[in-house]
């Protein structure tokens, strides 16, 4: 007589190998999933915020962000409320501590007054502002096929908000508003004109887990908003970068 089915060994070891199978992959479909989720509120973040500001010029008919009437700020707090007129910020609700890609040490701590919520998720910290807190030479910058040739404050973009693992190149990317309005990635061509370091010459401005990570903005924007260096078992040994600000080092940019 011809058999008919599954023996009871049979379907628990499928069981098995399937469970086997589900152990080995969804953890990297879910990592696949984060990474894109992320990435998406990154891009979606820089660009809204670049957008507005950008209107925001062209309505008030100037070329340098200094120019605008909202950045006409001597604080931090000044300069985040005037901002606010047109960027529809909202305060947060906590203090936000940030730490480094390299080892869990603490890089930044933000006090709810310096913190805004955007629309996309992502929270908005400012590092810095002054009226030109950076610069170099238009020429220079416009031979080096730069956009920019100074920024106005600098920025810190958590893409999942108040989430773990609040640390710089995971999940939390550092950028710069430049002299034409809209926001730059640390580590990538432009800024590297003002800083001397992009994220693939190491350094401090570099992208790897031997430093805290200040370049990984760039390197996910240069790769096309994707984060693949999250993957990467082992990224190529570049200069120590600082220990961040509460360890006794200095902010790269």
């Amino acid at each position: 007589m011809k058999k008919q089915g599954f023996s009871l060994a049979e379907v628990l070891m499928a069981i098995a190998i399937l469970g086997t199978v589900a152990l080995v992959t969804l953890p990297g479909l879910n990592a696949n999933v984060q990474e894109s989720q992320w990435s998406t509120s990154l891009k979606t973040t820089v660009l809204s915020l670049s957008d507005k500001i950008d209107a925001q010029m062209a309505i008030e008919d100037v070329h340098d962000v200094a120019d605008l009437k909202a950045c006409n700020a001597v604080t931090k707090e000044e300069f985040l409320k005037n901002l606010g007129r047109f960027l529809n910020f909202a305060p947060a609700s906590e203090s936000h501590n940030i730490y480094s890609f390299a080892d869990g040490a603490k890089v930044k701590t933000f006090a709810t007054k310096d913190m805004r919520l955007t629309h996309t998720g992502a929270i908005l910290m400012l590092d810095d502002y002054a009226e030109v807190t950076n610069g170099c030479n238009p020429k220079m910058a416009r031979a080096a096929g730069a956009a920019i040739y100074k920024y106005n404050a600098a920025f810190f973009v958590d893409v999942n908000g108040y989430k773990k693992p609040n640390r710089l190149g995971y999940d939390v990317f550092k950028y710069v508003l430049g002299n034409d309005g809209r926001l730059y990635p640390v580590g990538g061509k432009d800024v590297a004109v003002i800083t001397g370091s992009d994220w693939s010459a190491g350094g401090e401005c570099g992208c790897s887990r031997e430093n805290e990570g200040y370049g990984c903005a760039g390197r996910v924007e240069e790769q096309g908003w994707k984060m693949s260096h999250l993957k990467e078992k082992a990224i190529p040994k570049t200069d120590s970068g600082s220990e961040g600000e509460e360890n006794g080092g200095s902010d790269p940019v």
